[in-house]
């Protein structure tokens, strides 16, 4: 017969077959006859009789006889006792062959800081004071202070960073590009520009709207960059058609030294370089290609550009002085068949300084790479000249006529 009881500890009610039951379970039962066994150092209870110090204290023991004995091994007063042991005893050996404790943590699988004790307690751990005081210092790799100063510096270069992307996107509304805002305040535009591609702001604007400083786009209207070849291979796919198609044989990508050079076209013995661009970088790097490839290899060189780009008269002139003939694309067509020569087009300098009206000099250029109306030469002696707006060029002060045609007309800001 089931009796409803209720528990001497919880309180609880509770069913049980036995007329005396006191306790609804086995926990109940053990707290309440449990007798607390204080620490003999804190007085908390212990959990067992034969248990007479608590994990707490235990610990604090363990650490303080570590401490001086380590002290007592830096003081040179301490007794090396080689364990008994024998994973201790290897930990020792290893330790007196030369070993580091972090080479006989991954020898031997145990802890480092398990290490440390046994190599302190046998009284052969002798670490660098130089060393232990480098926590103090924060001069240490993994000093808590230094990687809290570590943590500042990051957290003010995102800040900064996010300063210049909306500076960037704020002056991109205006249609100022955004190489030209970093250069003038300073800034590095390809890291801007490395973190501005992941802006979803830019991204929309760019797709929304064409950048105005496309540099591609650019040199199309300038004519230095092709508008037939977009790409270079393009150009280089059309000529090895040509020549299929006439059935001149040809060498294609040859080696050229022992690295990974690789010369565009061989026909009868001439090798040609192409490029689709002769913008002056672009045309300083194709020289300096065709200069390797003289220097390794009896192979004549010529550089093969399109015919719908011109080349710069500077450009030409270091061209003909390191000796690599230019070649358009007619030109090269009309070597094997009957076709008309083209000439290769030059593009001069149409800079006129507006204080000197020399023309051909070299201009001046501003802080942040802008060309100003003036050239190099009239630079020194520019404070000492107005800018006369009727006139459109540089002319020299006079206070008379300064107050009348110094003022932009209407219209001109």
């Amino acid at each position: 017969m089931k009796i409803e009881f209720n528990c001497q500890q919880c309180g609880g009610s509770f069913v049980s077959n036995r007329p005396n039951a006191k306790f609804c379970s086995t926990l109940c039962f053990g707290a309440a006859n449990h007798k607390p066994h204080p620490c003999n150092h804190c007085g908390k209870d212990t959990g067992s009789k034969a248990r007479h110090v608590c994990d707490q204290c235990r610990e604090t023991k363990q650490a303080g006889a570590l401490k001086s004995r380590l002290a007592q091994i830096q003081a040179g007063t301490a007794d090396e006792i080689p364990p008994s042991d024998p994973k201790h005893l290897r930990v020792y050996t290893l330790y007196k062959e030369g070993f580091g404790i972090g080479n006989i943590e991954k020898v031997t699988g145990i802890n480092r800081k398990i290490v440390r004790e046994i190599l302190i307690k046998s009284g052969v751990y002798k670490p660098d004071p130089n060393r232990n005081g480098k926590a103090k210092k924060g001069t240490g790799e993994q000093s808590r202070i230094l990687m809290a100063i570590r943590r500042k510096e990051k957290e003010q270069q995102a800040k900064e960073l996010r300063l210049k992307m909306a500076t960037c996107l704020k002056n991109l509304r205006k249609g100022i590009g955004v190489q030209r805002t970093c250069v003038d305040n300073g800034w590095s535009w390809q890291s801007v520009y490395q973190n501005l591609c992941k802006n979803k702001t830019y991204r929309l604007f760019r797709d929304r709207f064409e950048p105005s400083c496309d540099r591609q786009s650019t040199k199309r209207k300038s004519r230095t960059l092709s508008r037939r070849f977009k790409h270079e291979s393009d150009f280089h796919e059309d000529l090895k058609s040509f020549l299929r198609l006439n059935g001149i044989p040809f060498e294609d990508e040859k080696e050229i030294g022992n690295g990974r050079a690789r010369l565009d076209l061989v026909v009868n013995g001439i090798g040609y370089e192409c490029k689709i661009t002769t913008s002056l970088s672009d045309t300083h790097k194709a020289i300096g290609q065709i200069l390797f490839y003289k220097t390794h290899s009896s192979t004549p060189v010529k550089l093969l550009i399109p015919d719908d780009i011109e080349i710069q008269k500077d450009a030409l002139t270091v061209l003909d002085s390191v000796g690599i003939p230019v070649l358009n694309e007619s030109s090269f067509k009309a070597m094997f068949t009957d076709g008309n020569v083209v000439p290769v087009s030059v593009k001069e300098r149409a800079f006129t300084c507006k204080c000197c009206l020399l023309s051909g000099v070299r201009p001046s250029q501003s802080p942040s790479g802008g060309r100003r109306s003036y050239c190099v030469k009239c630079e020194p002696e520019i404070n000492q000249y107005a800018f006369h707006y009727h006139l459109g060029r540089w002319m020299p002060r006079q206070p008379a006529r300064d107050e009348l045609f110094l003022a932009p007309p209407s219209g001109v800001s």
